[in-house]
């Protein structure tokens, strides 16, 4: 028995998946697993390519003997057999979303692990594979995946000191309008990338808090979503007739700006969420609604990042009933009560529901 030999190992920013590259020395395959490191029997694979020249049986056959299957002369081209086994010359790469996974050959990709694979049973692509099977499906040069990790890849390589000062002070200009007093910006990335803070501006009984950095990331969604579909980056933040709970909104803010990817999920317009950071102040306000646009929330141009326009999400404070009927009947209809509303940001307004 041959040993299995790992060329790379690599979490997500988040550490909530942990994507390995092995080499199986028994049969000559080269694999990609991925899996949640708390649940490491929830673990995906995806062919990557053949360590060897020699055929293989059908990749059923394979499976039925508890192999990694190593694609047969059938269903391969001549990218799929890959015989360098220099780890240096591998690399393994997550989508900025940190749900897909991408791996480099000599600066080359060979295969991508879509973040919508696992959860459909569908191990991905690979460049080397010319079939349908159940460990890969082929890798075309007209895959959207590649242009999207292409584009991220350069994303990156250009990141360098200055990147942030320049998305900070652009993201801080375009709240400007909405500042009640001078701002107050506060670190919230624990010294990691990407940069996040939060930033306040208070006074006079009224609160504006905002994230800034949340969009350098784009939140999990849709990977073939279309140029008309809404950017999957964006900041958030609350505009409040109080000042009485800055400190655990800054906190509960900080907490919410990583949700999406600690979580695999997102933000949108129309959603709700619960929460605890008024309770000592006005307790009936447990759900934020999350909103981009209302007539008595300003309007945010945030500046465009890595050729897109990130958006604006406003938190709104609503009550438990408020949500039930946001849930029930959608929150257009919540918004347009709220619109109604004498004063909507309120904590001492009556409740629309």
């Amino acid at each position: 028995m041959k040993e299995s030999v790992i060329l790379r190992e690599q979490p997500n920013l988040f550490e909530t998946k942990v994507a390995i590259l092995e080499v199986d020395g028994d049969n000559d395959s080269i694999y990609l697993y991925v899996f949640p490191p708390q649940t490491p029997r929830e673990i995906h694979a995806l062919w990557v390519a053949n360590s060897t020249n020699r055929d293989a049986a059908q990749v059923e056959e394979q499976m039925s003997a508890a192999l990694p299957p190593r694609l047969p002369h059938a269903q391969i081209n001549a990218a799929a057999v890959i015989t360098d086994l220099e780890p240096d010359n591998w690399d393994v790469r997550w989508s900025l979303d940190q749900q897909s996974v991408a791996v480099w050959h000599l600066d080359k990709i060979v295969a991508i692990m879509p973040s919508w694979g696992p959860g459909n049973r569908f191990a991905g692509f690979a460049r080397g594979c010319t079939a349908e099977t159940a460990v890969a499906w082929p890798l075309t040069d007209e895959n959207m995946l590649l242009t999207q990790f292409a584009a991220e890849d350069t994303f990156l390589r250009n990141w360098n000191a200055s990147s942030w000062k320049s998305i900070q002070q652009a993201t801080l200009h375009s709240y400007t309008s909405q500042h009640v007093s001078e701002i107050r910006y506060f670190a919230a990335d624990q010294g990691k990338w990407p940069p996040l803070a939060i930033t306040l501006s208070s006074s006079a009984g009224r609160s504006f808090i905002a994230t800034a950095g949340m969009a350098i990331l784009p939140m999990p969604g849709p990977e073939n979503a279309s140029e008309e579909s809404p950017s999957r980056r964006i900041e958030l933040g609350l505009l409040i007739e109080t000042t009485e709970a800055d400190q655990t909104v800054c906190g509960q803010l900080s907490s919410w700006a990583r949700y999406p990817w600690r979580y695999a999920t997102h933000f949108d317009h129309g959603h709700t969420i619960s929460t605890e950071v008024f309770q000592q102040i006005a307790p009936r306000f447990t759900h934020m609604a999350i909103a981009e646009k209302a007539s008595f929330l300003p309007s945010i141009e945030l500046p465009q990042l890595a050729d897109e326009q990130p958006r604006f999400l406003y938190l709104i404070p609503i009550t438990a009933a408020e949500q039930k009927m946001a849930e029930n009947r959608g929150t257009t209809r919540l918004l347009e009560l709220l619109e109604a509303s004498p004063a909507p940001l309120s904590l001492q307004r009556d409740a629309v529901a």
